[in-house]
């Protein structure tokens, strides 16, 4: 039995074929790659945010929680 906040396991699938691996891995290896650019995004646009004083033409002295500015 899983203690509360562990998630319980699923059984275990068959082994993958090697096409299906190498596939899957490709996969991963894209979407690994698209959230590093999506990161660096974010960064930028944060900076420029920062630079920019974002918050003073907003009349915001600090950001509210769970805003999506």
């Amino acid at each position: 039995m899983a203690a509360m906040n562990e998630p319980e396991l699923e059984p275990a699938l068959e082994p993958a074929s090697r096409a299906d691996a190498l596939r899957l891995t490709e996969q991963l290896r894209a979407a690994i790659g698209e959230a590093r650019r999506a990161a660096v995004v974010l960064a930028v646009r944060v900076r420029a945010a920062h630079r920019a004083r974002v918050w003073v033409a907003l009349v915001y002295t600090v950001f509210p929680v769970g805003s999506a500015c």
